[in-house]
């Protein structure tokens, strides 16, 4: 019975209170901490972005962008349990994942029956049978509806995260920058209307909008129009930058135009399968990564192309003919630029290039024409198909391969290596009594070290014991010092005992160390 009893309390107290260990100065040890209630709305989108930097080779780049990002995480689970427990919570992200699978579904249905029954004659759209409009119609302005919802719901809770989480990273960047500046005079901060627009700025672009120059009253005060202009032009361009503001931007928009203006523009949704596979997020990946790279070489072979326009409108205008559907013969080189179009548009889909679309010129009459020509369509095919567009190709293939490469790394980093301290598996299989999958579940959680920084950030700092009073510091100037690398402490106390004192851990011993912890004066308070 009072084996049971003990159970229970265990529970009880595991389900209320989670434990991780830290480094204070340079004893490990370990901090138990109540899971504030903001816990549950950590969101599935949010993990993922964490579970990415495992693919980091770096252990100390890994960390660093880990407490980098964990005030954005802080902020989106305080910020969605308000929502939660206010009238809000009607905007509550969790709703998402539904509506957006509706969208998809009726996405796919308005396009079934735009295909099986849209007829077109005499440039007149008509369905067959007529009935079909009204259900199409119907189903039209539901998806409106609903694409205008998941464009709210979204901006609603990712606007004011983005603007904080991008304004301090800027602050974060400035901060960096300063560190090692031995010429900082301090100034008694003055509040924003004494400042001048131009000093405005300048504290707004280093030190973001919650530096104390424009918070000293109850509400935040830019001083001049300037300033609060340029707060809202920068902000603008930070949310412009979120893909996926974007996204349900752009998918609204199309719903609109496809039910008032055509509904052709409904087939734009179903891109929607794209952010359902990730196969194909990481095709999208692999261009976006070497945007900058395809850019130049794309804008290096659309110069090449217009050398070869120049020299075709200048020496080759007679070739440059096409049969039409009529049967007759037209010139595609009337002028400079229809003979650059001509050169790019056919020349780039023309698989042996821009000699396999115009005329052949005679070779006996004309022989130095054709030699000419000769000269003209292979260096054009050797630099234009055989090199440039598989430069930009091989960008692609290759970026590709790196991001799979990548995930295969993360998800064997995941499998068998401590997120927190970066120790591989086999050291805790071989050397620690609770092994590698209890380690990162209760000894180093990576999930219980950000519900960690929550609950310190929640906290009245007042009420801050010694060992949470050091880490708060180092967590604000972003510190990784308090969190174990290299170090754990099943590990150590296996290294501190004879090797026949290993053994499974007895239930009642563990539930009793656990409760004394809590019993403590400091545990008391929670």
């Amino acid at each position: 019975q009072s084996r049971d009893l003990a159970g229970t309390a265990y529970k009880f107290f595991d389900s209320l209170i989670v434990n991780i260990e830290v480094v204070v100065g340079e004893e490990l040890m370990i901090v138990y901490f109540p899971l504030h209630p903001g816990h549950a709305q950590l969101t599935s989108r949010s993990k993922l972005r964490v579970k990415e930097l495992a693919g980091h080779e770096n252990t100390a780049t890994k960390i660093n962008e880990f407490l980098e990002r964990a005030p954005y995480l802080i902020e989106e689970m305080t910020f969605i349990d308000d929502m939660s427990n206010s009238k809000r919570k009607i905007f509550h992200p969790s709703q998402l994942p539904v509506i957006e699978r509706i969208a998809w579904i009726l996405s796919l249905i308005i396009n079934a029956i735009f295909v099986l029954t849209i007829r077109k004659r005499n440039g007149y759209r008509y369905f067959q049978p007529e009935e079909a409009e009204s259900v199409f119609n119907l189903l039209g302005f539901a998806l409106v509806l609903i694409a205008t919802w998941i464009f709210v719901v979204t901006a609603y809770n990712r606007v004011p995260l983005i603007i904080k989480s991008e304004w301090d990273k800027r602050v974060i960047k400035n901060r960096r920058m300063e560190v090692g500046n031995q010429h900082v005079e301090v100034k008694e901060i003055e509040p924003a209307q004494k400042i001048p627009a131009s000093q405005g700025r300048r504290i707004l672009r280093s030190k973001g909008p919650s530096a104390e120059e424009f918070n000293k009253g109850k509400r935040r005060n830019f001083g001049s129009l300037i300033t609060r202009m340029d707060y809202y032009w920068l902000s603008t361009f930070m949310l412009i930058e979120d893909p996926t503001l974007i996204y349900t931007t752009v998918f609204m928009l199309f719903a609109y135009s496809g039910f008032f203006y055509s509904p052709l523009h409904f087939s734009f949704h179903l891109l929607e399968f794209v952010r359902k596979s990730p196969t194909l997020q990481n095709i999208l990946q692999a261009i976006t990564l070497t945007r900058k790279q395809l850019f130049m070489t794309a804008l290096l072979c659309f110069a090449i192309i217009y050398i070869y326009a120049v020299f075709g409108f200048s020496y080759f205008q007679q070739d440059y003919y096409i049969k039409v559907h009529t049967g007759a013969m037209e010139s595609l080189c009337e002028t400079l630029w229809d003979c650059y179009i001509a050169t790019l548009n056919l020349g780039l889909r023309m698989g042996g290039g821009i000699g396999d679309a115009v005329l052949v010129p005679e070779f006996v009459n004309n022989g130095d024409h054709y030699y000419a020509r000769v000269i003209f369509d292979l260096t054009f095919f050797i630099i234009i198909i055989l090199i440039l567009l598989n430069i930009i190709f091989g960008l692609i293939i290759d970026t590709f391969a790196e991001l799979r490469d990548r995930n295969k790394r993360i998800d064997l980093e995941k499998k068998n290596r401590c997120f927190i301290c970066s120790i591989e598996r086999p050291d805790f299989d071989r050397l620690s009594r609770t092994g590698f999958h209890q380690h990162i579940k209760y000894e180093h959680n990576v999930w219980n070290y950000i519900f960690f920084m929550l609950h310190l950030n929640t906290k009245d700092p007042t009420e801050y014991d010694g060992v949470e009073s050091t880490i708060a510091n180092q967590v604000r100037h972003l510190d990784p010092a308090w969190i174990p690398n290299e170090r754990a402490l099943s590990l150590e106390e296996a290294a501190s005992k004879p090797a026949d004192s290993s053994g499974p851990i007895d239930f009642d011993q563990r539930v009793m160390d656990v409760m004394r912890k809590f019993f403590t004066p400091q545990a008391k308070r929670f």
